[in-house]
């Protein structure tokens, strides 16, 4: 699919708008302030983004996953390595972004975490087609990335485009990456951004 530069921009500033409204929420849940960094954004097939995370995955990804239906309906992911986010949790948590081993605690901040995101994420691409996108539960996936994304290379999903959307946690002391997956068929898409088109985001 032929993205234009204005395109890009509009899409980038929208998901921008979302993160901001992540950013506070997460500000408030754990006391202390939060920044995400701009987030950097790619229009991918399934294959390409395979490409571009798979040599690079050690398996000991977290992944949180969301389903999410309407005008725009699809799949949602957030990802994140098993070191980041146990830095992140105890960041969180008033520590100083030290290392430990992952705890139930952990996998549940982590869905929590993916909950708020994903909802500010999708919810700012609701608001933009003005219509109603109702969430599933977020669930926390077992398997390796490689198999998660393989699931989306069969049936009706195998048109399917990704939005990745590359981010960061900004504190005082240490920055956190992490990654959102936006998995949706070309259709949605092309709504989506006739209606970027039509709503111009400032």
């Amino acid at each position: 699919m032929q993205v234009t530069p204005e395109q890009q921009d509009a899409l980038t500033e929208l998901i921008n708008i979302g993160f901001g409204r992540a950013a506070a929420t997460l500000s408030v849940l754990v006391g202390q302030r939060v920044l995400l960094e701009a987030p950097q954004v790619q229009i991918l097939s399934i294959a390409e983004l395979k490409s571009l995370i798979m040599p690079t995955a050690t398996g000991k990804e977290i992944i949180v996953e969301q389903v999410f239906r309407g005008t725009l309906s699809g799949n949602s992911l957030l990802l994140m390595d098993s070191q980041s986010l146990s830095i992140l949790v105890d960041m969180l948590t008033g520590g100083e972004g030290n290392e430990h081993a992952i705890s139930d605690y952990d996998y549940e901040a982590m869905v929590e975490i993916g909950n708020i995101l994903l909802n500010a994420y999708i919810g700012s691409l609701g608001n933009i087609l003005k219509t109603q996108i109702t969430f599933s539960v977020p669930e926390l996936c077992r398997e390796p990335i490689g198999d998660v994304l393989g699931h989306f290379e069969t049936g009706e999903t195998q048109s399917s485009y990704t939005l990745l959307v590359r981010t960061e946690f900004l504190f005082p002391s240490r920055s956190i990456k992490g990654y959102i997956v936006l998995i949706v068929g070309v259709s949605s898409l092309n709504d989506l951004f006739r209606a970027i088109k039509e709503v111009p985001v400032h």
